[in-house]
């Protein structure tokens, strides 16, 4: 996201700027004009590479999971899915278990992620659940799953409906979406911005 900002910033300077100062995470400049352009050595390491390229085959192979569950008119949009992983690669699995977001819904302030690094916003889907091996998998999702590789090691897909409601601001399924006293037809992150900004979603919606 960062190195994005900067390539931008000479072709949209004011929304790379407020790019810049969204991000929700502490970064190495106060403004997107004094970060500088990206060096060499500031460029990922090999091993961050290999690890985005596996996380892209993954987005493709989940990709063509959903299709299955589309065809069948389980779902519509990519945001009405909970996808169950089993991954064969346990240093890939570790890392995987840090992205996968909290279990209590879309937060406003995230505990498990830096909000940015979060499965669910990755794959667009509303939840991601990392389970033991490709049985469970087959187990919770009998009808939609397969299976895949990624570097010589076995990874199980299934996909389900998400739990919770629809969130009407961002469309992705939470179990919090109701919970908020004030815009009960949104996810916890959703309200916590309407608040904060004092803007309106107008006429409310009937949680779905």
């Amino acid at each position: 996201m960062e190195q994005m900002a900067v390539l931008l910033a000479p072709i949209l300077p004011h929304l790379s700027e407020d790019l810049w100062l969204n991000i929700p995470y502490p970064k190495t400049a106060p403004s997107i004009f004094l970060k500088g352009w990206v060096e060499d050595q500031h460029k990922f390491p090999p091993h961050e590479l290999l690890f985005w390229e596996n996380i892209r085959v993954l987005k493709t192979d989940i990709n063509k999971c959903i299709e299955l569950a589309r065809q069948a008119k389980l779902v519509g949009a990519n945001q009405e899915c909970k996808v169950f992983l089993a991954v064969e690669d346990n240093d890939f699995k570790e890392v995987l278990l840090t992205m996968v977001g909290d279990k209590e819904g879309i937060l406003a302030a995230p505990k498990s992620t830096n909000m940015m690094d979060d499965l669910r916003f990755i794959f667009l889907t509303s939840q991601i659940d990392l389970v033991e091996n490709g049985d469970q998998v087959t187990s919770l999702c009998p009808d939609y799953c397969l299976s895949s590789e990624i570097n010589g090691k076995k990874v199980n897909i299934g996909v389900n409906k998400a739990d919770g409601h629809k969130c009407e601001r961002c469309w992705f399924y939470s179990v919090n979406v109701g919970t908020h006293h004030e815009h009960t037809d949104l996810c916890l992150r959703c309200a916590d911005v309407l608040v904060k900004d004092g803007h309106s979603m107008g006429v409310k919606s009937t949680v779905v």
